[in-house]
């Protein structure tokens, strides 16, 4: 984690307590700036109302849409809750690019989800989730939970 983030730029892609717990290390570590981007912006870390030294920005009502044809940026997008379907809609026009990003994190749960990302930016889960990722012999190794999980 410290090679990622000391004294580079980092996005946090979502806003609960994980984004929170790695944007305060990623500050301590001797991070430049943190941006977190959050949909709903009702997690913990958009309801953080001081953050260490002015390192972090909160990304309320976006998205992340695309890279920067550079590869060096994101592209966030605004988004508005639709109560009738219970998604986000995008709104392609109303953009904003985070430049000079070096590290991106997701922080968005332990299940397995990418839809925050806009179609053409998600892997398919259901087919490639884990066995194309993970070697065939791959075993987590045994920590405290091991005898109680399996």
């Amino acid at each position: 984690f410290d090679k990622h983030v000391r004294g580079k730029n980092i996005v946090m892609i979502g806003d609960a307590y994980s984004a929170e717990d790695l944007s305060l290390s990623a500050i301590k570590l001797g991070a430049e700036s943190v941006e977190i981007v959050t949909r709903s912006g009702d997690g913990i870390a958009s309801t953080t109302t001081a953050w260490p030294m002015d390192k972090v920005d909160v990304n309320e009502g976006y998205v992340l849409t695309g890279v920067t044809e550079d590869g060096y940026g994101v592209v966030l997008s605004r988004v508005k809750y639709d109560h009738d379907s219970g998604e986000y809609k995008i709104r392609k026009k109303k953009q904003r690019v985070l430049e000079d990003v070096d590290t991106v994190i997701f922080c968005t749960g332990y299940e397995a989800n990418l839809g925050m990302l806009e179609e053409k930016l998600r892997l398919d889960l259901r087919s490639k989730w884990p066995k194309d990722y993970l070697p065939d012999n791959w075993k987590m190794a045994d920590n405290l939970l091991s005898e109680e999980l399996g």
